[in-house]
């Protein structure tokens, strides 16, 4: 046995709802395209601004100009909305999680080692100066820029009210 059911206003609902979803995907990507800019700024000028050793220190700018923020839309059935931080330096991934890497000892390297040595007088550069190796073993500790400044939007309730604005946003665009 078939029932069938009729809802009055579905159709309308329905065509409505289906307006809305470029709204939604609207003020979704504005909403992550700000909370992005401003964890990009915070990570910026708070870990990424010098001196050391509290902070990553800025020689080149290379570090400090390759981070930046991007938001994808991939549709409301599936991920609305995803930042993601990107690092186009390989050095990048291990200042923010730390790790070891293995550099190669090369005739400019020691040349680099002399300067340090007369420019310190440590004797750890002499002697870096000096080894036969070909490769170093260097353990790197973590310095984390993003993931702090993402924290400290966490804490700062920046992401929380910005969540709120966009709610706001999508009941007026409803009504």
């Amino acid at each position: 046995m078939l029932i069938e059911a009729q809802i009055f206003g579905a159709k309308e609902l329905s065509d409505r709802l289906f307006k809305m979803r470029d709204v939604v995907k609207r003020e979704v990507k504005f909403t992550l395209d700000q909370v992005g800019a401003e964890s990009v700024r915070v990570s910026k000028s708070e870990f990424l601004s010098g001196p050391r050793p509290g902070k990553l220190g800025r020689i080149t700018s290379d570090l400090f100009n390759s981070v930046w923020f991007r938001t994808t839309m991939t549709g409301i059935e599936g991920e609305t909305g995803i930042g993601t931080f990107l690092r186009k330096l390989p050095y990048a991934r291990i200042h923010e999680l730390g790790g070891e890497t293995k550099p190669r000892v090369t005739k400019r390297s020691r040349r680099f080692f002399w300067a340090k040595f007369a420019e310190t007088g440590d004797p750890k550069w002499k002697w870096m100066a000096l080894t036969e190796k070909a490769q170093f073993r260097v353990k790197i500790r973590a310095r984390p820029y993003l993931s702090t400044a993402r924290k400290r939007m966490h804490e700062s309730g920046k992401i929380k009210m910005a969540l709120n604005m966009l709610k706001e946003r999508l009941i007026r665009a409803a009504g």
